[in-house]
């Protein structure tokens, strides 16, 4: 990854964190109380994506290495979902959709990572 990338993927990340803390300091009503929580996996499972992802020359690797830290990500954010709603935390629909609001931003943002390293230097 190159620095812009690393640039780019720090100010995402200080971003959303920064939009879940505004979220939680105003209580707009949109955001569940608990979207810190959220980020913070989110951002746990990006730092697990960069780690996977670094910086590998063989495309095809690459690419296998990418779709295991989705499929890894998925699986363990339908576990997260699960053990909040066994919590029985309240209004766990918003809390649902706000989770993967979150989820496909970083997904997205992942791809475009990958896009840009995938591409000839």
């Amino acid at each position: 990854m190159n620095n812009k990338t690393k640039r780019e993927s720090f100010l995402f990340n200080i971003l959303m964190l920064l939009a879940g803390v505004i979220a939680f300091y105003f209580k707009i009503i949109f955001f569940h109380h608990l979207v810190i929580l959220i980020i913070i996996f989110q951002i746990l499972f990006y730092c697990f994506f960069l780690v996977i992802n670094n910086n590998y020359k063989k495309k095809p690797k690459n690419i296998r290495n990418f779709l295991f830290t989705i499929i890894i990500r998925f699986i363990f954010s339908l576990l997260f979902l699960f053990i909040m709603g066994t919590l029985k935390i309240e209004n766990f629909s918003l809390f649902v959709l706000n989770f993967f609001i979150f989820y496909l931003l970083f997904i997205i943002f992942e791809i475009r990572i990958l896009l840009i390293n995938l591409q000839p230097t």
